[in-house]
């Protein structure tokens, strides 16, 4: 562990720039394991601990969008965590991205919160021969998303400044492979950051009025991945099939900071081909023409811009659903990042309730007017 501090500390001076205020933080872990589904008791037997060193910077208020979002944090870190069973469950190692948000500033304490996103990989999983008891999740490498929200004390006349905080951590593979229940996870952290340079930078608020320059944007987006659906749990076939999604859409830029939008969709799901019998404890084909399981819907929603990300959430109701009728209606979370102004990688969660069906991961255009 002191060896990934000095190599961290002595590497940062590399990275660090004059518009930029820069932090590293440690923080000590304590949590535990949320059964969220009959069945999962077992799993939580101990608390869980571990730690987090992360870096992160501000680029203080001299854009439309640091104004806006108050000045808020952007960074990196790396988690471990023992998860409190570890002949079941093991240990996770994770390594994510993060924003934190300003809600409150007095004197030297702060209200903030800070949304995690990235991957993790679990040493244990399902396995029904050697691994039984882990019904949660059936692969290695998982999405790691966490929220919390903390109190932060800056002490005075110092570089340092404490936290403490508690969220929630959801390890999930999207589908990708059964089981696929997920793991939720109660956390409590404490932590101690160091300011790493000191700045003198004027703000500019002036920018804090500014309007988009085009309103209409009309989108094309596809996606393209493989899911392991409708599987009997915890045991999975092995892999998935294939999966994809193509979207059609327009959307109204109200604000540089956000757009609401309404899209047509089709979906092409191959685990609608199949269904599972439990009797013979094995999946049967039920439908043969790729027109039997294509579905198409509408879908409406908005988009929380920050710089060239958005943040999507979408729903959506199905006009053409042959294979499902009494799933009428669809949910799309995730993000966008555009790599150009006309260019696009998406990530959403293509789910139905709170079962997720794939996760929409593609490419897409823009075109504004």
């Amino acid at each position: 562990m002191k060896r990934l501090i000095i190599i961290f500390l002595t590497f940062s001076p590399f990275f660090l720039f004059s518009q930029k205020l820069y932090n590293a933080e440690f923080r000590l872990d304590n949590g535990f394991v949320a059964p969220h589904r009959i069945g999962m008791e077992g799993l939580a037997q101990k608390p869980s601990y571990g730690f987090d060193l992360c870096f992160f910077f501000d680029h203080g208020r001299n854009n439309y969008y640091d104004i806006k979002y108050n000045s808020p944090y952007t960074g990196y870190g790396i988690m471990w965590q023992n998860l409190g069973n570890p002949k079941v469950l093991g240990q996770s190692f994770a390594a994510y991205s993060f924003m934190e948000f300003n809600f409150f500033q007095s004197n030297s304490l702060m209200l903030l919160a800070r949304i995690n996103g990235g991957l993790t990989y679990l040493t244990k999983t399902y396995n029904k021969d050697t691994n039984p008891e882990h019904i949660a999740i059936g692969t290695n490498l998982n999405f790691f998303f966490k929220l919390d929200l903390g109190i932060k004390y800056k002490i005075p006349n110092q570089d340092f400044t404490m936290r403490l905080s508690g969220g929630i951590i959801h390890f999930s593979n999207g589908s990708v492979k059964k089981p696929n229940l997920g793991l939720n996870q109660i956390n409590f952290s404490l932590g101690m950051a160091y300011q790493l340079n000191q700045i003198n930078r004027q703000e500019n608020i002036s920018k804090a009025n500014e309007k988009p320059k085009k309103k209409n944007e009309f989108i094309i987006m596809a996606s393209l991945i493989t899911a392991d659906d409708y599987t009997k749990q915890p045991n999975s076939r092995g892999g998935g099939f294939l999966c994809s999604t193509g979207t059609l859409g327009y959307n109204y830029i109200y604000s540089k900071i956000g757009k609401v939008g309404i899209s047509g969709d089709i979906f092409y799901n191959e685990n609608l081909y199949y269904n599972y019998d439990h009797h013979i404890d094995s999946l049967i084909t039920v439908h043969e023409m790729p027109s039997d399981i294509i579905r198409a819907g509408v879908s409406i929603g908005h988009e929380l811009v920050y710089k060239r990300l958005s943040l999507l959430s979408y729903v959506g109701f199905y006009y053409y659903n042959e294979v499902k009728p009494h799933d009428f209606m669809y949910s799309r979370f995730g993000i966008r990042y555009y790599v150009f102004n006309n260019f696009f990688i998406n990530a959403t969660i293509k789910a139905y309730g709170f079962k997720a069906h794939y996760i929409e991961s593609g490419i897409g255009f823009s075109f504004k007017n």
